[in-house]
């Protein structure tokens, strides 16, 4: 008889509420799309934590939620190729913090964290809502980051 496949990530604790972790990247948080997740991340409502994903050398403001620090893209929303290329640059780093924290949410709020989100989605199965803060009109760019 065939053993089965052993389980891509941990188990997480069922009593323990999931975080939504709201992928933004850089180095700042400044302009809108920030101040969206900033707002969200501030005001949480139910069962959930939530923290925001900034760059690995992000310093961190007094906020009521943690960051993870961990990213590796400092500036995103410079153009659609940069932010592809900083999208795959982002899922190693994504997904080794996810790895080790299975009870996540990914709340994607930049084109960065959509290609990341999904290319973490190819090897691991975590759930992602995917925020749409601009070019809300153009969604090829949006349905081929999520064409399979």
């Amino acid at each position: 008889m065939k053993a089965p496949a052993p389980s891509p990530m941990p188990a997480s604790d069922p009593c323990e509420p999931p975080t939504i972790l709201h992928v933004i990247g850089g180095l700042t948080l400044q302009g809108g799309t920030a101040a969206t997740a900033d707002r969200i991340a501030s005001s949480p409502r139910g069962q959930y934590k939530h923290a925001i994903w900034m760059h690995r050398r992000f310093n961190k403001p007094d906020r009521p939620y943690p960051f993870v620090t961990g990213g590796a893209i400092q500036v995103s929303h410079e153009s659609i190729l940069h932010d592809l290329v900083g999208g795959v640059r982002e899922a190693a780093p994504l997904c080794h913090y996810l790895r080790r924290h299975p009870n996540v949410i990914l709340h994607t709020h930049t084109r960065v964290g959509m290609v990341a989100a999904a290319l973490v989605r190819l090897c691991m199965p975590v759930p992602v809502l995917v925020h749409v803060h601009y070019l809300a009109c153009q969604t090829a760019l949006y349905r081929a980051i999520w064409r399979r």
